[in-house]
């Protein structure tokens, strides 16, 4: 083989090696932002769940 040749190979697979990381990279922090969020919004729905609740009884409370 020519050594240009393995050169070009060499260069091409740390061109391609210095693109997938950082996207293998990008990827799990985006599946990490993903599970946060989905506790966050579970969270919400659960205070708001309580709030709402809190003001039905303070409500109740100040019919009678």
């Amino acid at each position: 083989m020519d050594w240009t040749v393995i050169a070009g190979v060499a260069a091409l697979v740390g061109l391609i090696g210095g693109i997938v990381a950082p996207i293998l990279k990008l990827n799990t922090s985006i599946t990490r932002l993903t599970v946060v969020v989905n506790g966050l919004v579970e969270n919400f729905e659960k205070v708001t769940d309580k709030n709402d609740d809190a003001h039905k009884e303070i409500n109740g409370k100040l019919e009678d």
